[in-house]
């Protein structure tokens, strides 16, 4: 039993999918809320509410891409994990944190010097410094941080790269000096 058949499944070819298995194992699939007779007009009108489901999740998908497009464009935050050394603002734009932006650039530029990730983490573990969830650095946390683009102010999102979209943190030269494919040697030593 569903609330309505758009609970059930997505798109048709789910639907089908999953009728037909659980047809298969004797199980009728009852909506609550739709009345669908057992004739040959219910066929039509589960077909029809299938189709609708299935524009419907399909129209919604183009719209929330079209729309998190336009706040990329624009600087604005999206959602999920916020980078570390930044914080959002209350009109969803970065903005360097004010206590942790200077360790992204002093992070960055002890890379640019040499310094491996693992003595990365430990410099930052030894100041007492967390990643973006609270957690101890690790690292993978310090690969990922000198491997994201939004640090030199780069916003992207599917296709769509939007340079200076946000405030840098540090500047392309310093990430250009060691790129970050040299530090997989340093693994070794995590």
């Amino acid at each position: 039993m569903v609330w309505k058949l758009d609970r059930f499944a997505r798109n048709r070819y789910d639907s089908a999918r999953y009728k037909t298995q659980l047809k298969r194992n004797g199980v009728k699939l009852v909506s609550a809320t739709e009345v669908i007779s057992a004739g040959p007009e219910g066929i039509i009108l589960e077909s029809v509410l299938e189709g609708y489901a299935e524009y419907y999740s399909a129209d919604l998908s183009e719209k929330v891409v079209r729309g998190m497009t336009e706040n990329a464009l624009k600087g604005i935050y999206n959602g999920g994990t916020i980078p570390f050394g930044y914080m959002i603002d209350e009109t969803r734009h970065y903005q360097p944190d004010p206590l942790l932006a200077p360790y992204v650039e002093q992070t960055f530029q002890k890379y640019a010097d040499g310094a491996t990730m693992t003595d990365l983490r430990d410099w930052l573990k030894a100041h007492n410094i967390k990643n973006s969830m609270g957690g101890e650095m690790s690292y993978n946390t310090i690969q990922r941080m000198l491997s994201n683009r939004r640090y030199i102010g780069e916003l992207r999102l599917r296709d769509v790269v939007q340079p200076n979209a946000i405030p840098a943190l540090v500047s392309a030269e310093l990430v250009g000096v060691r790129p970050l494919h040299l530090a997989a040697q340093d693994r070794s030593v995590a």
